[in-house]
């Protein structure tokens, strides 16, 4: 590997490290109480107006932005992970928006492991390797982005997408294969528009989180849904997962639709139209 620079990452390296690995996407946190505690919305993408009592932020990956009105207007910046109380970052104000730079959430970076499950010797990265001369792959793990992976040098030969972690190449026919890698950029799907109230008591009465954009992780009591545009998805686990309603009249209570469980994510899925 002689005149090739690559950074080494020692193979007892901590769990904690380790576990940076497993965030594949940036997110941040909207706590209700100080200290990063009591109901709290997840995001991974920007919201141009949030309407939702926020006492503190808890950031997990990405440089985000807290912002006092809508629109992403006054804002501060957050640069790291952790939690913070609005004081802590010298924010006095209601959080309004919140930005997500797009430009580092874009980055793409990965480790390699030269022995199964994540093991041994391994090496970080943030750039394409044309030719890999050093020790054979067998792991791979993706922190962000999406990568390919080739069994020839100069992304030729048998080649794999990897846009979610792979703790055994072996699985999917590239242990000790890998000669070529790098990242791709992500087609980025239209996504449905809308805008929705999910609010905390029957009737669309009460405090209510309203939102233009999907959130896939919601702590939040729902019981009542006011669409204003579009067509929307309410699920009883996070992810989208487990079961789901989709609604479109103004104002539907999520009993009588037949829903039992506790919201947890929701999203737009049909077009950006006025509700019937």
């Amino acid at each position: 590997m002689a005149g090739t620079a690559h950074k080494f990452i020692a193979g007892a390296m901590s769990a904690g490290a380790i576990m940076l690995g497993c965030a594949n996407a940036a997110t941040i946190a909207l706590h209700v109480d100080d200290n990063c505690e009591g109901p709290a919305l997840s995001t991974t993408v920007s919201d141009e107006d949030v309407n939702y009592p926020v006492s503190s932020v808890k950031v997990s990956d990405g440089d985000w932005e807290i912002c006092r009105n809508s629109n992403y207007a006054n804002c501060v910046a957050i640069e790291k992970a952790g939690c913070f109380n609005l004081g802590d970052v010298q924010f006095w104000g209601q959080v309004r928006s919140v930005k997500l730079n797009e430009k580092a959430a874009a980055r793409a970076e990965a480790i390699f492991y030269s022995d199964y499950e994540f093991s041994g010797p391994a090496v970080f990265t943030a750039k394409a390797y044309e030719k890999w001369d050093g020790f054979p792959i067998r792991s791979f793990r993706v922190k962000s982005g999406r990568w390919e992976i080739c069994s020839k040098e100069h992304f030729r030969g048998d080649c794999k997408t990897l846009d979610a972690s792979a703790p055994h190449l072996g699985a999917i026919g590239m242990a000790e294969r890998v000669k070529s890698l790098r990242p791709i950029a992500a087609e980025a799907p239209e996504q449905p528009k809308g805008s929705a109230a999910f609010h905390a008591q029957r009737g669309c009465d009460g405090p209510a989180y309203s939102t233009t954009r999907a959130v896939a992780d919601m702590n939040y009591p729902v019981r009542s849904v006011r669409v204003h545009s579009g067509e929307w998805e309410f699920c009883s686990q996070e992810n989208y997962q487990g079961s789901c309603k989709r609604v479109s009249d103004v104002c539907t209570d999520v009993r009588e639709a037949g829903f039992w469980g506790q919201v947890r994510s929701v999203r737009p899925v049909g077009p950006e139209k006025q509700p019937k």
